[in-house]
């Protein structure tokens, strides 16, 4: 045996089956010919438990002769130290991407605990950017600089940007308990959320006029699909959250009430106005359909609000408005009534009072209006004394 060079590397000829020339330079070190011509360094070496194992390097050519003396130094080192490089090489080719997680993810996870809303969200967010951004990595070689990276890139739009990074968070720490990465290993620590602004749109009274008969007359002329204007409606009277009306069953509707079986707090019972119970009582019941607010598909409860809203809200010019304001609008709306934080809470679904907290300034606004006509009446008085 003596010491490989490249010219005798090149001069190597193939035969009928494998054969290796071994190096006398670093042993263990040697070169296979396969009967094809192709010429792969590997390197053997015996683990802790006396068993010999190959591992290949990479192909000659691609690999030069002193990058291979190196890697099969780097590998007799590991083997000496306990190690096993050709089993941590086939672990590493077997490891789970993270795109096949993700499927995962949603199959075993989100679709058994989450509800369809929120299901509906994270396939969203990971079809759109998170797969095509992490898919084709192994789920264990993603590092906090990657996250950092993907973070930043959706600096524009720093709420998505940080609903995206919450979920993959989650995942990570799936990934942990499922073993698929190491304990405490999640790579969203540290990575700092994008500040947000606080959102506090409440739609003024001629907005409210304007969307109200513009609704009306859009399924008037057919221009919108009347479920869809209803919802919208509906958003508006009863302060419900979007699921909870796309997903409300006429077995829900009760006489004055909604007996909710599933929302953010738990199953919940909801007075409604009579304008709201005039909107539900001239609604057409499709045969076959539980749902109140039918979808495109024979059986099933509209999915997408999204989009015909944004083609309401241009035509009306209230392009900044977005459905869930329409809740805020509600409470707002029942703070200028004078109603308690416990009834907006109550009449909102809140569970937690700090959740109702946001509106205080609202309900402050309308005691401050009564206490002003209280001392304007008792003015009047003083004054017709006088």
């Amino acid at each position: 045996m003596m010491a490989l060079t490249k010219t005798i590397i090149d001069g190597l000829v193939p035969e009928a089956t494998d054969y290796v020339r071994w190096d006398h330079t670093v042993r263990g070190l040697g070169v296979r010919v396969r009967p094809t011509g192709k010429k792969v360094f590997i390197v053997k070496y015996r683990t802790t438990e006396g068993r010999q194992r190959k591992l290949t390097l990479g192909p000659f050519g691609t690999l030069t002769l002193d990058q291979a003396r190196r890697r099969a130094r780097q590998a007799l080192a590991e083997a000496a130290g306990g190690e096993d490089p050709a089993a941590q090489k086939s672990e590493a080719r077997k490891a789970v991407t993270f795109g096949l997680f993700a499927e995962r993810y949603l199959t075993d996870y989100a679709e058994r605990r989450k509800k369809a809303r929120s299901v509906y969200e994270d396939r969203r967010m990971l079809q759109s950017k998170l797969v095509p951004h992490f898919g084709a990595l192994k789920l264990k070689a993603i590092e906090r600089k990657d996250v950092a990276s993907f973070h930043q890139s959706m600096a524009d739009t720093p709420y998505a940007a940080n609903r995206h990074l919450a979920l993959l968070s989650k995942m990570m720490n799936l990934a942990e308990e499922w073993g698929l990465r190491p304990e405490f290993s999640n790579p969203c620590r540290h990575v700092s959320k994008f500040k947000e602004k606080k959102r506090e749109r409440f739609l003024s009274a001629d907005e409210i006029q304007r969307l109200w008969f513009g609704l009306e007359a859009m399924e008037r002329d057919g221009v919108e699909p009347a479920p869809v204007c209803a919802a919208i409606k509906l958003l508006l009277l009863t302060g419900c959250r979007l699921s909870e009306i796309l997903t409300l069953e006429w077995v829900h509707v009760r006489d004055g009430y909604l007996d909710l079986p599933a929302t953010k707090s738990g199953p919940q019972r909801r007075r409604i106005s009579d304008a709201a119970i005039d909107i539900l009582s001239g609604l057409h019941r499709e045969p076959d359909n539980p749902f109140v607010i039918p979808g495109h598909l024979p059986g099933m409860h509209l999915v997408e609000l999204e989009r015909p809203w944004r083609r309401i809200r241009a035509r009306l010019e209230l392009d900044d408005v977005r459905l869930h304001d329409l809740r805020h609008t509600f409470a707002s709306l029942a703070a200028a009534q004078g109603q308690s934080l416990l009834m907006i809470g109550e009449l909102l679904g809140h569970r937690n009072p700090q959740t109702t907290a946001r509106y205080a300034h609202l309900n402050d606004r309308a005691a401050s209006e009564a206490a002003n006509q209280v001392g304007r009446a008792l003015g009047t008085l003083f004054e017709a004394k006088r």
